[in-house]
């Protein structure tokens, strides 16, 4: 598991690039953290279970839409970045980001030995 102290790393680099921490979705233990205030303070993020250990990032873009980033916590780093547009609904989002997560879940599984063995 990441420790509070390489979390904390991970959401000062985002914020120092006007990114906010929204959502943190992972394991008990990291949900743990954040639940506590060992990591972010008290800054009553929405969280959720989930297979990996992961936080959402959001902030502006162009004018009309939002940016937010699947950022993986574990292992090698790895983001999947999701535009919403402001004529979205707030259930067309959720979509938005579930769809991220499950496409993050997929690049995140094993891989199959591609390799010739003879």
């Amino acid at each position: 598991m990441t420790t509070p102290a390489e979390l904390t790393a991970i959401i000062e680099q985002y914020t120092g690039h006007d990114w906010k921490l929204r959502r943190v979705i992972g394991s008990s233990d990291l949900l743990e953290l954040f639940d506590k205030g060992i990591v972010g303070g008290d800054l009553g993020l929405h969280s959720k279970s989930f297979e990996l250990d992961c936080l959402w990032f959001s902030r502006a873009s162009r004018i009309g839409s939002e940016t937010w980033e699947l950022r993986r916590v574990t292992g090698t780093p790895y983001a999947l970045v999701a535009v919403a547009s402001d004529d979205l609904t707030p259930i067309e989002v959720e979509e938005l980001l579930c769809s991220t997560e499950s496409e993050m879940l997929g690049a995140s599984a094993p891989r199959p030995d591609s390799g010739n063995r003879n």
